[in-house]
């Protein structure tokens, strides 16, 4: 599950399974469900008995870009970094031409995993303002006044004041 994208039947028919499972079933007979299985299936924090739904685990495991990004150095990441981004980086990488199945599905979770993140700004000369995510908030990551000067390569580090390290009003 962490390293090819299960097919979708293939994970409901899992999900099937465990929920038989727990609720003792078999071919003679099966047991009264006292509760529903949707309730049982939240998160312990949630009064549930955390039972996970198996296409969200199997995406969770194929979002293991995280591991490539933190040590570039590994195995894995320069191996397809040779072969799907060689100029670039993982997080621009494209699905390219004929891949792998391992590529296609590690570069599903690396869809999910470019969903939730965000940059830190540190002295922010790697940040581009209008480009990368970058503002704290779930609603637009992103600089949503217009781009005025058109120059889309400006980085936050014109924003910041470099003897105050604080942002320049």
């Amino acid at each position: 599950m962490g390293i090819f994208l299960l097919p979708q039947t293939i994970t409901q028919k899992l999900n099937i399974l465990l929920k038989k499972f727990w609720w003792s079933y078999n071919e003679d007979h099966s047991k009264i469900p006292w509760v529903r299985w949707d309730q049982v299936s939240l998160s312990k924090d949630k009064g549930g008995l955390g039972f996970g739904d198996f296409r969200s685990f199997n995406v969770a495991m194929l979002a293991q870009g995280r591991r490539m990004l933190q040590d570039q150095s590994s195995l894995l990441a320069q191996v397809f970094k040779q072969k799907y981004y060689k100029n670039g980086n993982l997080l621009e990488a494209k699905l390219g031409f004929n891949p792998s199945y391992v590529w296609r599905s590690l570069y599903f979770g690396l869809r999910l995993l470019k969903k939730g993140q965000f940059w830190t700004i540190g002295d922010g000369k790697k940040l581009k303002i209008w480009t990368d995510k970058w503002i704290p908030r779930d609603y637009a990551p992103k600089l949503l006044s217009p781009n005025v000067s058109n120059d889309s390569y400006v980085c936050v580090s014109n924003l910041i004041d470099p003897y105050m390290m604080n942002w320049n009003v």
